[in-house]
């Protein structure tokens, strides 16, 4: 004779209105993820088809506007730190003018 265990009856951890909420919201969610892979893919394919000049910008930099002294102030040589206010100084290093500028986080 044998023993027949008894029936299993598979209980779900959710709610049956959360169940249904994740039924519904799980194909959903695959396919804004889906969408989003077949974007990133393509505007790989899209940037590798594409001159490398092109897709680093070098075609698009300019060299910077030589950073000049503001009128009114007093010639730095070097070495020398102007105060600007308690935020704000002015020195001169190498390769030219440099403001700094501190801020400091209040409590």
């Amino acid at each position: 004779m044998t023993s027949r265990s008894p029936a299993v009856t598979r209980r779900s951890m959710l709610s049956p209105r959360a169940t249904l909420t994740v039924r519904w919201l799980h194909p959903w969610t695959g396919v804004i993820i889906g969408i989003q892979i077949i974007l990133w893919a393509t505007s790989g394919l899209v940037m590798a088809a594409r001159p490398l000049d092109e897709v680093w910008g070098t075609t698009l930099r300019q060299d910077a506007a030589a950073l000049q002294m503001p009128a009114g102030l007093p010639a730095l040589t070097g070495g020398e730190k102007l105060e600007l206010g308690s935020l704000l100084s002015l020195s001169v290093v190498l390769t030219g003018p440099l403001f700094t500028i501190r801020h400091f986080w209040r409590r």
